[in-house]
C-alpha cells in the first residue's frame, strides 16, 4: 500500500538525496562535481539483501576497524528482477527509457559508458566488468590509470539465493561460510585496492530476496515477456488481466513515467502479508521480483576516506598471503 502512494513520487527526486536505484549514477556524478572530480567506482553486489549486508558490514567492522563508510537505503525498481533493477542502476535511467532492453542486461556496458560520457568522461575511460573472484584475478581496468568511471558486478550472492533449497536458513548458512572464504577476502582486497588508487567507492545491490510459497505457475505461452517466481512482465494489459483472473492472489502493477506504457507486471500478493510465488503449489523458494520490504529495500554505501587498510592481514586478489 505504501509503494502505491510513495514509489512514483520518490522517483522524481534525484539529488542530493537518492531514493531509487536509477538515482545512483546521478548521485555519484553530483558528488563528483561537488568534490575534486576524481575517479569513481560502483560495486554492485547482485542479490545482496539488507539483512545480508548487515552480516557483511558486521564482519567488516570486526575485522577492519579502520574502515569507514556511510549508509543510505534505496528502493529497487519494480519489478525487482535483475534485468530491470540492475539495468536501471547501471544506466541511471528509468525502465521506460530502456524499454527495448527491458528483458536482458546485455546493454549495460554501453549504458554505463553513455551516462559518464554525458559527464565529460571519455568512453575509453569508462569500464564495466563482471567480477570472477574465484578465478583469483582482478580486471585490468582496476589498475589502469586510464579508468575514471568503473562499474563492477559480482553475482555471488544472487547465486547463493538461486541455489538455496532449504529457504532463507540455507542462504544465510551459505553466507556465513562465504564470509570466511578466500573469495570474500579477495573482495576485501579489491575494495582496498580501489581506495588505494584514489577511487571514490560506492557499494549497492540491485534487489534483495525473500522466502515464498508456491501457488502454481501460469501457462501463458508467448503472451508473457519475462518470467520470474515473484513477477511476470506483460506487454498487454488484457493478457496480464487474463492471467490474473486465474491467480486472484496477485497485484497488477503499472507506473506511467517509470515503466514503459505497454508494460504490466503481475506480482503475487494475497493481501495478508503472506509471501507467494509463481512456483509449484506449496514449494518453498527463495527468490525476488516482488514488492516485499526484503526485495525492495537495499543498502547504498559510500566508503569514506582515501585508503583502506586490511589491518594486520594482507590479502591479495589471488588468495591470502
Amino acid at each position: 500500500r505504501w509503494l502505491r502512494q510513495g514509489y512514483a513520487p520518490l522517483a522524481g527526486q534525484i539529488v542530493p538525496q537518492p531514493h531509487h536505484l536509477y538515482h545512483v549514477p546521478h548521485f555519484m556524478a553530483y558528488a563528483r562535481r561537488q568534490g575534486t572530480g576524481g575517479r569513481v567506482a560502483l560495486l554492485v553486489l547482485d542479490g545482496l539483501s539488507l539483512a545480508a549486508w548487515s552480516l557483511l558490514a558486521a564482519s567488516w567492522r570486526r575485522r577492519y576497524p579502520a574502515w569507514r563508510w556511510s549508509e543510505r537505503l534505496l528502493l529497487a525498481q519494480i519489478p525487482s528482477v535483475t534485468a530491470v533493477s540492475q539495468q536501471a542502476l547501471v544506466s541511471g535511467q528509468r525502465p521506460f527509457e530502456f524499454a527495448a532492453d527491458l528483458t536482458h542486461n546485455r546493454a549495460e556496458s554501453q549504458q554505463w559508458a553513455a551516462f559518464w560520457t554525458r559527464e565529460d568522461i571519455p568512453a575509453a575511460a569508462c569500464a564495466y566488468e563482471h567480477l570472477r573472484l574465484n578465478e583469483g584475478r582482478a580486471p585490468d581496468s582496476i589498475s589502469s590509470s586510464r579508468t575514471q568511471a568503473l562499474c563492477l558486478i559480482y553475482n555471488g550472492f544472487d547465486d547463493m539465493v538461486h541455489a538455496a533449497r532449504l529457504g532463507l536458513a540455507d542462504v544465510f548458512a551459505s553466507l556465513r561460510v562465504w564470509l570466511k572464504s578466500e573469495t570474500c577476502q579477495r573482495l576485501e582486497a579489491l575494495l582496498a585496492e580501489l581506495l588505494d588508487r584514489r577511487y571514490t567507492v560506492y557499494l549497492t545491490s540491485d534487489h534483495g530476496h525473500t522466502e515464498a510459497l508456491g501457488m502454481g505457475q501460469p501457462a501463458e505461452g508467448v503472451t508473457v515477456q519475462s518470467r520470474s517466481k515473484r513477477a511476470r512482465l506483460y506487454s498487454s494489459e488484457n493478457a496480464a488481466r487474463a492471467v490474473q483472473a486465474g491467480y486472484p492472489q496477485t497485484v497488477l502493477w503499472q507506473t506511467p513515467g517509470i515503466l514503459p506504457d505497454d508494460s504490466w507486471v503481475l506480482l503475487p500478493d494475497d493481501g495478508n502479508g503472506r509471501r507467494l510465488a509463481f512456483a509449484p503449489v506449496d514449494e518453498q523458494v527463495v527468490t525476488h521480483g516482488g514488492l516485499s520490504i526484503d526485495e525492495m529495500i537495499v543498502p547504498f554505501v559510500q566508503f569514506v576516506g582515501q585508503t583502506v587498510s586490511l589491518s594486520s592481514t594482507t590479502v591479495s586478489l589471488s588468495g591470502t598471503n
